[in-house]
Parts: structure tokens; sequence; C-alpha cells
């Protein structure tokens, strides 16, 4: 169940990540007129860009149940994982989507479940946010109208660019005999890409 106790843990868990980052002091520089009309200016961009990384966070927590959470904690405070906390942190601070957060949040749960059972498919991690982060709402419409079994308009640049993301196969259609042309290219469904669709971005 994701409820209230996901939020306080997840405030251990930014807290553990964070532990090591070092702040720096801007005191003096506020003091330097041009530095001052600068710094002001950055701290309401700042304000602003705090706030949508507060709504994102949420968003991620609140894919968590506390149990999940908790292992997450435990599997970053290890040596050989603790760049996995700051980088969980980057990708959602560089996502612009609450979809796409949430999609971080499947694919580091499912990232920590195979840690757990004594796997490390970091590349298997590391390519499903390289997809997220590509992800825009054509393509994910795209994804709907291949795997959600409904039936909707395809369209060919968001099929050719879920093929570059691994998420689509290409299919050959033959050429008619009297045909001058090269055969016809088209895109089906992949066992990768349903993986993907039903795990990361349905959530299944």
């Amino acid at each position: 169940m994701k409820n209230n106790s996901a939020l306080i843990a997840g405030g251990e868990l930014i807290e553990a990540i964070s532990d090591n980052l070092l702040l720096g002091d801007y005191g003096l520089l506020k003091d330097i007129p041009v530095f001052g009309t600068i710094l002001g200016a950055a701290n309401v961009y700042s304000t602003l860009k705090s706030r949508m990384f507060e709504k994102k966070i949420h968003a991620f927590l609140y894919e968590f149940n506390a149990e999940e959470l908790s292992k997450f904690k435990k599997i970053i405070n290890k040596k050989t994982d603790e760049d996995l906390g700051f980088e969980v942190l980057n990708v959602i601070d560089n996502v612009d989507k609450i979809n796409q957060v949430q999609m971080i949040a499947r694919a580091t749960k499912q990232y920590v479940r195979s840690l757990e059972v004594g796997e490390n498919p970091k590349n298997i991690f590391d390519h499903n946010i390289h997809v997220i982060k590509n992800l825009d709402n054509y393509l994910i419409s795209g994804m709907h109208a291949i795997y959600s079994g409904q039936a909707s308009i395809r369209i060919s640049y968001v099929d050719q660019a879920l093929f570059n993301l691994g998420l689509v196969n290409q299919k050959n259609e033959p050429a008619l005999a009297a045909a001058t042309s090269y055969p016809a290219l088209s895109f089906v469904a992949s066992v990768n890409g349903e993986d993907f669709y039903k795990s990361i971005i349905v959530g299944e």
C-alpha cells in the first residue's frame, strides 16, 4: 500500500543519498551587487525548480510501499551500490514529466529486486533509464497502440523512434513481383517492448 509511511521512509532515503553532498556558502557573494542580483534571480529559479523537484520526488516515492523503499535504502547504503541513489535522483531531476518519474521508480524497483536475488543487470537498468528519458507523449501513445491490444492509429515516425529505442522489431514486407522499389518496412511488437510496456509504462 502506498501511503505516508512511504514518504516518511523516503525522507530518510533522500537524507541517506545526500549525506556526502558538499554545499557551498554563497553568503559573501550576496554582498557584491552584480552577484547579488544574479543570485537573487537564481534563488527564484531555484525555488521553482525545488518545488517541481519535490513534486517529482513525491511521485517517485508513491510508487513504493514502505518495504520496497526500505530495500532500496538498504541497497544504496552498500558501498558497491552507493552511486545508485545519486544516479536515480539525477535522472528524476532531468526528466520533465511525472509519468517519466513513475517509470523511473518502476525501473528502480525492478533493478532492486534483481540485486536482492544476486543478479546485477545494470545494463538492463541503464537501458530502461535511457528509454524513459527519451519517451515523450507521442512515443508513449505509440506503445499503447502496439501493446494495449486496442485498435489505434499507428504513425510511422513514432514506430521508427520506438525501433531506435529497442521497443519494437523491424519487419521487411515482401515486394510485389513487378515492383521496382525496395521492400517496405514495417514495425511489429517485440518481447522486450511488451515487457517494458507492462512492467515500466503500465506498472503491472
